[in-house]
């Protein structure tokens, strides 16, 4: 099954692609399709009419797109036309197809076990590459006014071959330009600048601003194992925030030069091996108004590639201090108090002592619960091996058994006496209504009633 639609672009001239009907991606705004030509993908709106200065701000897009600094690659699915039906109603833009055999999201790149899932480079250095090429394309982007708002790792793809960052869901991006400003609407927690949080204003008010922070935080997250810089350990006492928003907000940066006084650093971090500029560059982008901009990244992490060792136990393994850190992380999880410890060992046996198997009881989910009206009642079995050896375990004398043999037969002549009567009720004497006697005998339906003229 296929789709056809038209390409209006920004010359005038039209052009008509068939699309596949099963959408590539699916959400909330729209669903995605690859045309069969495999040129084009095409966002087609749920509801196309439902903000009436987008095709506005997708015409303004298309007439003023980022120059993109790799070559033969996209830096963006940015629109190049828009798409509509035969009756020139409109449905939604067409951008680039990326091969997406070849393409990962940014988040696999956070952490050992998703490298080695997707075949991703483990060393550090395809990482910064990666941090590179994503800062070339926000300062692309920023040169034009235009900032991303809702910037994170899921709205980032990266050709697994040569590093380079394709930022995707280009329409929802804050556009400026001669048409008017069209600003962002969609930003996602945990990626919020902390003067946007503090003041309830929606991150678009901050403009290139709130790029500059989400960018910090990819950042540190693609140079230390993943883990979001407001990510730490309470101190002793502290009662914190448990969502990286909230600590955001208090400003619980546990990673700078100075120890903080409510959080320490995760035990799992590299931030110790980080030269002085990398640490101070850090904390000034994500403690401060005074953030680094995307050119700015690039020149520090294009200067501190040269600066990186090799490590002489592992091929994948480089740093900037004086050894190794990732041969010194620890090898256990942080140990749990010792009464939580007792409990949880004590629970682990238990599971272990209970196989699975197909009547094993799992675990409900708690969100959608089971109605009693709704649960099966277990079925009726009868274990015939247990009955009989129940039976075995009794020692009887002759004399004991005969007797127990006559009281089994009498109850069984009592029973069956008793449900003969059940079966053969006696009669029932019926009165005639007219002579008043009673009759003798059974019926097998009620009587009919007689109509009379006067009975309705």
């Amino acid at each position: 099954m296929t789709i056809r639609v038209n390409l209006c672009f920004s010359d005038g001239k039209t052009q008509a692609v068939t699309l596949n009907a099963k959408a590539l991606n699916q959400g909330a705004d729209g669903a995605i399709h690859a045309s069969l030509d495999g040129q084009y993908a095409i966002k087609l709106y749920h509801d196309a009419d439902k903000d009436a200065k987008r095709q506005d701000k997708l015409w303004q897009m298309i007439a003023q797109p980022p120059q993109s600094s790799q070559q033969g690659e996209a830096g963006f699915t940015w629109p190049i036309a828009l798409v509509a039906d035969n009756k020139q109603r409109f449905l939604g833009f067409a951008m680039p197809l990326l091969d997406l055999s070849e393409h990962v999201q940014l988040e696999m790149l956070l952490s050992k076990r998703t490298r080695a899932l997707h075949q991703l480079p483990d060393d550090i250095r395809f990482r910064i590459k990666v941090a590179v090429s994503l800062c070339q394309q926000i300062a692309a982007l920023h040169q034009l006014d235009h900032a991303i708002i809702d910037l994170k790792p899921a709205n980032l793809s990266v050709n697994k071959r040569s590093a380079q960052v394709c930022i995707v869901d280009c329409d929802g991006f804050a556009i400026k330009g001669p048409k008017g400003d069209f600003p962002a609407h969609q930003y996602t927690a945990g990626f919020i600048a902390p003067e946007a949080y503090r003041q309830q204003q929606p991150p678009q008010a901050l403009d290139q601003e709130q790029d500059k922070f989400a960018l910090a935080v990819i950042l540190f997250q693609l140079l230390n194992h993943g883990l979001h810089p407001f990510q730490g350990v309470p101190k002793q006492g502290r009662d914190l925030p448990t969502d990286n928003q909230n600590k955001i907000g208090q400003q619980l940066y546990p990673y700078g030069a100075k120890a903080h006084a409510d959080i320490a650093p995760s035990p799992w971090s590299l931030h110790l091996d980080f030269p002085a500029e990398l640490i101070n560059s850090f904390s000034r982008s994500l403690t401060s108004t005074s953030r680094l901009s995307a050119l700015d990244w690039v020149g520090l992490l294009e200067g501190l590639t040269t600066k990186l060792k090799q490590c002489n136990k592992a091929s994948s393994h480089q740093f900037w201090g004086h050894s190794c850190p990732h041969c010194q992380q620890p090898k256990k999880n942080i140990a749990a108090p010792k009464k939580a410890r007792k409990k949880q060992t004590k629970a682990r046996q238990t599971r272990h002592q209970q196989p699975y198997t197909s009547n094993t009881p799992q675990r409900q989910n708690t969100a959608r619960p089971t109605s009693p009206a709704y649960r099966p009642a277990p079925r009726p079995s009868i274990n015939f091996s247990q009955i009989w050896a129940w039976f075995a375990g009794f020692k009887l004398s002759k004399a004991q058994l005969a007797s127990a043999i006559v009281v089994g037969g009498l109850s069984v002549a009592i029973w069956a006496l008793l449900f003969g009567m059940q079966l053969n009720p006696a009669p029932v004497p019926e009165f005639d209504i007219i002579s008043g006697q009673a009759e003798l005998g059974l019926t097998s339906e009620p009587p009919k009633p007689k109509l009379t003229q006067e009975q309705p």
